[in-house]
């Protein structure tokens, strides 16, 4: 009697089901972090946009492995081009997909990392997002953290001198904010971030900005902002920034910027852009998202047309960007730019 043919496999979450894996999907383009698996079957689909595009392109790290064998996982880092709506363009996914079954890989579990090293639409996340990746990847195993992460807290504590940075590993800082609750690791930061020197400073914010802090430690990074602004210190307020990024005070964070916006340091190319990028959920509120287009439309022409290019393809923020752009009381500048904007958009 013939064997059953199995079932077509035509996305990667039926691939990854079919083969028992047990799987958790990270973003890796503006920010490390989980989407929830029902949100990345809808968008594989195409039911519904990428959550978190950047350059029109879905950055993906699907982490998967033996419900019983956590111990040994894999993981596939994607780039999946997106259309103007955001959603997937499924080409991409395809051609990895027929990539896998065409080397006999129909269960990924058995072809094991190498699986995936030489199929294409794959890319190497930069160092300091592997090292986040990874710091979260072991809380979703259920491991400890790696061998860095207790040389970095007692650095971060001052325990051994801040002239010491040298000794203290990227994957170290990455462990230690991603593991806030633990260790009272929030605590000692919220204490001691002003005291670090700029590089540790700027390393721990690019890890941080990953990370849902409270309140407190928000409060610790608002008063460095506003020190930085005083100082004129451009570095330290962009890395400030960062870290505030994904806070859950949003209040303090939205205060923040318009603060920020009101100092001339606010209206430097960088600075906006960082906006665009990292703080982009401050601009659903009405009186921020008009004060930060009224400040884009000093900018040049480029500035202007890339942030708010970027703005408007990232779900739920082309209601408030319209709204903005199309405010009666907005100034005859800020009309101008956005008249020069829709008309090359029209061409």
């Amino acid at each position: 009697m013939s064997q059953p043919t199995p079932p077509a496999i035509h996305s990667l979450t039926a691939l990854l089901e079919a083969s028992g894996a047990t799987w958790r999907v990270m973003d890796l383009g503006r920010r490390v972090v989980e989407i929830s698996n029902r949100d990345f079957v809808d968008f594989e689909a195409i039911r519904s946009p990428y959550p978190l595009p950047l350059q029109r392109q879905a950055f993906v790290g699907l982490l998967f492995w033996h419900p019983t064998q956590t111990e040994q996982h894999f993981i596939w880092f994607l780039r999946l081009p997106l259309d103007e709506q955001g959603l997937l363009v499924p080409d991409a996914r395809d051609a990895f997909l027929a990539w896998q079954l065409e080397k006999g890989l129909t269960n990924p579990l058995q072809g094991g990392q190498q699986s995936a090293d030489d199929a294409p639409f794959t890319f190497r996340p930069r160092d300091d997002r592997m090292a986040v990746f990874h710091a979260k990847a072991t809380r979703i195993l259920g491991q400890p953290p790696s061998q860095y992460h207790a040389h970095a807290l007692r650095y971060l504590r001052g325990e051994l001198g801040y002239k010491q940075w040298a000794f203290v590993g990227l994957q170290g800082l990455a462990d230690v904010a991603a593991r806030l609750d633990q260790d009272d690791a929030a605590n000692a930061l919220t204490e001691h971030l002003p005291q670090l020197p700029p590089q540790p400073f700027a390393a721990l914010c690019g890890c941080l900005e990953n990370e849902a802090i409270d309140g407190r430690l928000a409060r610790s990074l608002g008063n460095i902002v506003r020190l930085a602004l005083a100082a004129n210190d451009g570095e330290r307020l962009i890395s400030a920034l960062r870290a505030l990024s994904a806070t859950r005070a949003t209040e303090l964070r939205d205060g923040l910027l318009t603060e920020v916006l009101n100092h001339p340091m606010g209206q430097q190319a960088d600075i906006l852009l960082l906006i665009a990028a990292r703080l982009w959920e401050s601009l659903k509120s009405p009186a921020v998202v008009l004060h930060y287009c009224e400040t884009l439309a000093g900018t040049p022409s480029e500035i202007f047309d890339a942030c708010l290019t970027d703005l408007l393809f990232l779900p739920g923020m082309r209601a408030p960007i319209m709204a903005a752009l199309r405010d009666e009381n907005r100034s005859p500048r800020l009309a101008g730019a956005v008249g020069r904007l829709f008309r090359l958009a029209g061409r």
